[in-house]
């Protein structure tokens, strides 16, 4: 019974998760993007490799890689070229797969931590201007969940476990 709760209610904490990202792909993503173009593809079973039609800059992290609506640490890809993009796992079929690539001149940065048993606390290389993100092992995290205590820090409710990846997009 215990292990049937825990699986609903992962599955709902990634529908949610899945919710919320279209909601953001749907809004520009994030404010203050001054362009942007977003690719979506259907994965086919065990696919790793995906040829996008708009360039991106590959230095700079320009881009954004969702997987059925969860965030991609670029730990789990690589980027071959400006239009090629390979993950180092297949995916399964008819799996959802968005990539989004903002312009030069935005004032998006990401920026992921791998965590400390305990950690809470965060501090960011770049200042968050008007907006954050946070994913928690790609998992978007709710505002209520954090605080950003400067332009510079961010403190999250629960303390995080050992080796956990958390990311901040911020703009």
């Amino acid at each position: 019974m215990k292990s049937k709760l825990l699986l609903l209610l992962t599955i709902l904490t990634i529908f949610t998760s899945c919710l919320h990202a279209e909601q953001l792909l749907k809004s520009r993503q994030v404010e203050g993007i001054s362009s942007f173009s977003k690719e979506t593809y259907t994965s086919t079973a065990g696919q790793t490799t995906f040829d996008l039609v708009n360039p991106y800059k590959i230095a700079g992290h320009k881009l954004l890689v969702y997987v059925n609506g969860v965030y991609q640490s670029e730990t789990l890809y690589s980027q071959a070229s400006p239009t090629r993009i390979i993950f180092n796992d297949g995916l399964l079929a008819d799996w959802k797969v968005d990539f989004v690539n903002y312009s030069e001149a935005s004032k998006v940065t990401t920026k992921e931590f791998d965590t400390t048993a305990g950690q809470q606390t965060f501090t960011l290389t770049t200042p968050i201007y008007d907006n954050v993100q946070v994913y928690v092992n790609g998992i978007w995290q709710d505002p209520t969940s954090y605080t950003i205590n400067s332009s510079y820090s961010v403190t999250i409710g629960t303390p995080r476990g050992a080796s956990e990846t958390v990311t901040f997009i911020t703009n």
